[in-house]
């Protein structure tokens, strides 16, 4: 007999899963896995509610720790976070001040690959230790976000759903069209969509090659989260996807 009271846990989300935190109702866009070095990892989801993003970052070592964040514009210079270098020691948000408390050497991948990319992190807390920024180099392009401890009780009704769901809201993102999907878990466009598109596809290629006197397509993936040698799968559109600061467990 199943136990229709049981919960996935929150250290297991899948694409498409859903939960309830603060008055909302959160879908998984994403999954990301870290590693901070010494064997401490963590997981990282990347969620939407409506038109509102954010990750969830969850470290389970006996003791389940959850961050929620939300990535930042901060006038941030690229030589002030050097790798292996201490950066500045403040940083100011919303009318408080953030003090340096650790830096990181880090590997980051997505959970559908095994491409794993190296950053450098820099935590910043404020002073009661309960809010952070977190501030990350990946290749030299800085990138921030903003957050706070969450505690487990405050994440209720964990539920299974479609992946489909939200890799639709991706691709629309992404590439600025809608794809639609067929249920029953085929992750493939409907035949009808391919045709058409490969329709507007030609008519647009001939259409260039005449005006231009010859014109290629580049298909290749801009944005970091499109690596053509590791093949990575991140997700493009709004920047990066991997937020959320892990390093904000070693407070």
């Amino acid at each position: 007999m199943s136990d229709s009271s049981f919960e996935p846990k929150l250290t297991d989300l899948k694409v498409g899963y859903t939960f309830d935190y603060n008055l909302k109702t959160w879908i998984v866009e994403e999954v990301y896995h870290y590693k901070w070095g010494n064997n401490f990892t963590s997981k990282e989801y990347k969620i939407y509610a409506g038109d509102e993003e954010g990750y969830l970052e969850v470290e389970d070592d006996g003791i389940l720790k959850i961050l929620f964040s939300k990535e930042i514009d901060l006038p941030l210079k690229s030589s002030d976070f050097i790798p292996y270098a201490d950066p500045i020691p403040t940083i100011g948000y919303q009318g408080k001040t953030y003090s340096f408390n650790e830096k990181f050497n880090s590997e980051a991948r997505n959970d559908e690959d095994n491409y794993w990319e190296s950053f450098y992190l820099w935590d910043y807390y404020d002073s009661k230790g309960e809010e952070f920024i977190s501030v990350e180099n990946w290749d030299g392009d800085i990138e921030a976000c903003h957050g706070y401890k969450v505690q487990e009780l405050e994440i209720s009704n964990i539920t299974p759903g479609d992946p489909n769901r939200a890799r639709e809201r991706k691709l629309q993102r992404k590439h600025g069209y809608s794809s639609t999907y067929k249920s029953g878990g085929d992750d493939n466009p409907t035949p009808v969509k391919i045709i058409l598109f490969m329709i507007i596809l030609v008519v647009f290629i001939i259409i260039m090659s005449r005006g231009c006197g010859g014109t290629y397509i580049h298909t290749g993936n801009s944005g970091r989260y499109h690596h053509i040698g590791g093949g990575s799968s991140w997700s493009g559109g709004g920047g990066g996807g991997f937020r959320g600061g892990g390093g904000g467990f070693g407070k």
